[in-house]
């Protein structure tokens, strides 16, 4: 029976703001008054420690030199607020007077109205004289204390200069008010503003350094007031308060989606059949592997440097985790030759990024192992960005040393950029291959059973554009979960008239996001604690024509469109020392982060009318969620989310049990702790329970059951 989730949230209009093309646009009925949140308020002035080295050598300000920052053709920060620093001169610390709060919403209508003027330059010698002329620049380029700074930066390519200057103009210059310990501004500067560009060119789509300190103060607002647009529910009558014909204006659903069901013994005979497909699909395959992500909950460390290590050289069974991922592709392509007597190299894209040193590890993990047998033209690697974390309280980049912004990787979703602007898209197509599947570092258990090849299979046969790989999940978990999304959208005729339309398409939301679009995370029956929707594993399908096409049409577009699902998880603490306050701070802070799943959203179909609605009571058959998603849904009451759905949609979803999907080795065990639960000890476990299954059905008698 199929069933369809009865979800709700509080009716609001949308009102998101909204970078496009070459201007700044706000979309949703009329505009509403924004109450006063977060505040880009100074921080408190704090005493230096006198037990506490000061590291750092601080610029020359006495008491009495004041930066004054004027305003900016009215949409400049305003004179008054304060900000604190030192003085050479004495031991206090001293004020740059500011005199007043600028709250953040006042700071997204002031780069708003910057980002305008900079997208009317016609080139990179107008930015920079736009910037030249930027009060806040201008007053630290008068002051006299900064004139080494000036000096190393006029020594720097019109790139890096722009990168540079663009801090003081979107509230950053707290960045360089601090020299090095060593009076020598240009090695650590040039660092700064080589960090710096990337991020500028990488972010070009939506106004580059300018675009992503107003896309991430845009989310803190959002997540701040826990304004969204969407409705989940099942029922798709309209949105309490929204007009019936409100043009342009879409309403957001979520529903269980259909899928093909690999769990219990029925669906062994459904996997067969698809790992079949997914075997003879293997030439045209290829392999993406993000391993760019920092790793930070594993705490590993060289044994010998100290140097904190990135997830990819994990010891697992006695190899790095990145050596599992290439010996299951191996494992598949010797099947391969096995069945055909044909031999195929699978092309591996591989997404590092500068975290801990990780490309430059990844590079000499591969050499120092002969690429694990395969011909090194068969590895593409690139790097993604580091990006600024920023303190969701007062919209900072968070400083931790002169010259020098806390960063760290933004997000998997980068990568389908990076394969546009890196030609991994054109590699891999001139390597013959249509598709690829994604699997993350951290998940060693995907290559168990039939699990990627039905899903290699199944997308490939039916030439889907985008496709999942699921299992149960329980209710509160923190993280993802797959859903059928549903967009009621007014499509206008040009006449007055217009009809509206519904764009579906399965894809994934993350838990951080639930609360905001109104998603109850409940459990399919009172006897579980299985939530309706299952989870998102990060174990995708990818069409690479569908995948290009769409990330060149947002790029051609511009704003945001081409990092799909942004976010910005304001729940963390990060810990860090402060070199302008002199001391240890925890606060809030996150960064601009995009997931790679979510460029589903954008790999909708449409239909010219709405999914059938349930009837009232319609509940999940039998006593798990397979039985609910039925290998599509099944011919339940409403039908509307059975086979035929499921067949006409450009994405789709294989569900297996959970510890044929993933077992996740991402976070360290404590020690005494029996919590094994997304460590490595966990992940081993699930990995000799699918052995001690697979000798079972190998007929061996006698096997020793796995216990914990």
């Amino acid at each position: 029976m199929a069933l369809s989730g009865q979800l709700r949230c509080a009716a609001r209009p949308a009102h998101p703001t909204c970078i496009s093309g070459a201007s700044i646009c706000s979309t949703g009925a009329a505009a509403r008054p924004l109450r006063p949140r977060a505040r880009l308020a100074p921080a408190p002035r704090v005493a230096a420690d006198p037990d506490h080295a000061q590291p750092f050598q601080p610029i020359g300000l006495s008491a009495q030199q004041r930066l004054q920052i004027p305003a900016f053709d009215g949409t400049d920060l305003p004179a008054g607020s304060t900000f604190s620093s030192y003085s050479s001169f004495e031991d206090a610390p001293v004020e740059l007077d500011l005199d007043a709060e600028v709250s953040i919403e006042a700071e997204v209508a002031r780069l708003e109205a910057l980002l305008c003027r900079l997208r009317a330059c016609a080139d990179m010698e107008a930015k920079l004289a736009l910037l030249d002329a930027h009060p806040s620049v201008r007053q630290m380029r008068a002051h006299p204390g900064l004139a080494p700074l000036w000096e190393a930066l006029s020594r720097l390519t019109p790139d890096q200069q722009y990168a540079i200057k663009c801090l003081p103009a979107i509230g950053q210059r707290h960045l360089l008010l601090l020299a090095p310990t060593d009076g020598q501004w240009s090695a650590p500067l040039k660092r700064l503003a080589a960090a710096l560009t990337r991020v500028e060119t990488f972010y070009d789509s939506m106004g580059g350094l300018v675009g992503y300190q107003l896309k991430s103060l845009q989310l803190i607002l959002a997540n701040s007031s826990g304004d969204g647009s969407e409705c989940g529910g099942g029922a798709l009558e309209a949105c309490e308060g929204v007009p019936e014909h409100a043009p342009g204006e879409a309403q957001t659903r979520f529903h269980v989606p259909p899928a093909l069901d690999l769990a219990g013994e029925a669906g062994r005979r459904v996997g067969v059949r698809a790992a079949a497909h997914g075997i003879l699909a293997l030439p045209f395959m290829a392999e993406i592997l993000p391993v760019g992500g920092a790793g930070d909950r594993l705490g590993l460390k060289c044994d010998v440097t100290g140097d904190s290590l990135p997830a990819a050289v994990l010891p697992y069974t006695g190899r790095p985790m990145l050596e599992l991922l290439i010996r299951d592709l191996q494992a598949r392509e010797y099947l391969y030759w096995q069945l055909t007597g044909r031999q195929v190299t699978t092309p591996v894209a591989v997404m590092t990024s500068d975290a801990k040193g990780n490309h430059a590890r990844i590079t000499a993990l591969l050499e120092r192992n002969g690429w694990f047998g395969r011909d090194p033209s068969s590895f593409r690697l690139f790097r993604q960005p580091l990006v600024p974390v920023i303190s969701s309280e007062d919209g900072r980049w968070l400083m931790t040393a002169p010259c020098k912004a806390m960063m760290k990787p933004g997000g998997h979703g980068a990568i389908w950029k990076l394969m546009h602007d890196e030609g991994v898209f054109d590699w891999l197509r001139a390597s013959g291959r249509e598709a690829a599947l994604v699997r993350q570092i951290s998940n060693p258990m995907a290559g168990v059973d039939t699990t990627l090849l039905a899903l290699a299979g199944t997308g490939y046969i039916q030439r889907r554009a985008f496709g999942f790989m699921s299992c149960e999940r329980v209710v509160g978990a923190a993280e993802g979960m797959n859903v059928l999304q549903e967009k009621r959208v007014w499509a206008p005729d040009g006449r007055g008239g217009g009809r509206w339309r519904y764009d579906y398409a399965i894809t994934n939301v993350e838990y951080t996001e639930f609360e905001r679009l109104g998603i109850q995370d409940v459990a399919v029956d009172e006897a579980s604690n299985h939530s309706v929707f299952p989870a998102n594993t990060n174990i995708l399908y990818v069409g690479l024509d569908a995948a290009r096409a769409k990330v060149e049409a947002a790029v051609a577009a511009g704003g945001g469109d081409v990092l799909p699902g942004l976010i910005f998880n304001m729940k963390k603490k990060v810990k860090y020392f402060d070199p302008l306050h002199n001391a240890e701070r925890a606060v809030y802070a996150g960064r601009m982060e995009c997931t790679m799943q979510n460029l589903a959203d954008s790999m909708t179909t449409t239909l010219d009318g709405p999914l059938p609605t349930p009837p009232d009571g319609a509940a999940a058959a039998g006593d798990g969620l397979a039985d609910a998603l039925n290998n599509g849904g099944g011919a339940g009451a409403g039908g509307g989310m059975g086979a035929d759905l499921a067949e006409g949609l450009d994405t789709f979803l294989v569900y297996n049990m959970r510890r044929k999907v993933t077992s996740s080795a991402k976070k360290r065990r404590e020690p005494g702790s029996t919590r094994i639960h997304q460590t490595p000890d966990g992940s081993f476990y699930d990995l000799m329970r699918n052995g001690w299954q697979v000798l079972q059905r190998c007929g061996m008698r006698y096997v020793p059951e796995v216990r914990f």
